[in-house]
């Protein structure tokens, strides 16, 4: 090996090893903050839950929890918030064993004791896919356009609501409830059974960020549980 081909080998491991310790500081340091906050609250903190994600999985409530591979339950909060026991966490995938990073949702779950949901999922849909509906709609004959918009509500321009009972699901999704969507996007929902899952994508936050994306989640579950 030259010279100059050994420095760069040392500049490469250098980097990697700068790299990876800079997320394992960053995880400390946020599992540190996790501890504090579920401490102060009076909740439960944990740094993991190893195969936790297969018993939601049986359940079929969130095909999420079958994509991909190398999948970590992480940071878990746990308690009461609003009257009701939830869990808040952070979960990771990787969809492709050639993906470097992972795919990272951060969301809360509640066992719901007075409901029973149909199996659903709700997702927003991303910019390429509302593209090709845009262009699927400008694409048709001028007499089916006005049939397309008339028909296409915003709910389903922005998102994606699927379920196995559409007339159950469809029930569920009220008016009231599709427009709150539309008002606020990004948002996505699953449920089955006793079990309901809203998530967003990115890391469990921290602080009065956490305290923020518990309110809102807790928003979510009061539109559709009522008590």
């Amino acid at each position: 090996m030259s010279v100059d081909h050994g420095w760069a080998a040392l500049v490469v491991v250098a980097l990697y090893a700068l790299l990876h310790g800079g997320q394992w500081a960053r995880r400390t340091w946020r599992g540190k903050r996790h501890q504090r906050y579920a401490t102060d609250r009076g909740f439960q903190f944990e740094p993991e839950r190893p195969e936790e994600w297969t018993r939601h999985a049986s359940t079929s409530t969130l095909d999420l929890f079958l994509e991909g591979d190398r999948r970590r339950w992480g940071f878990t909060i746990t308690g009461r918030y609003g009257g009701r026991t939830f869990t808040a966490f952070e979960y990771e995938w990787y969809p492709s064993t050639r993906r470097e990073w992972p795919s990272r949702i951060r969301a809360v779950l509640w066992e719901t004791p007075d409901a029973v949901f149909p199996k659903f999922s709700l997702t927003p849909k991303d910019l390429w896919t509302r593209g090709a509906d845009w262009l699927l709609s400008w694409l048709a004959r001028p007499d089916e356009r006005a049939l397309w918009a008339g028909t296409t509500s915003e709910f389903a321009r922005v998102y994606v609501l699927a379920g196995d009972d559409a007339a159950a699901v469809g029930a569920l999704f009220t008016p009231e409830i599709r427009a709150y969507f539309v008002a606020h996007l990004g948002h996505s929902l699953a449920g089955a059974q006793r079990e309901l899952i809203w998530w967003r994508h990115g890391s469990l936050p921290v602080g009065a960020r956490l305290e923020a994306f518990l309110a809102e989640g807790d928003a979510i579950y009061r539109r559709f549980v009522r008590g």
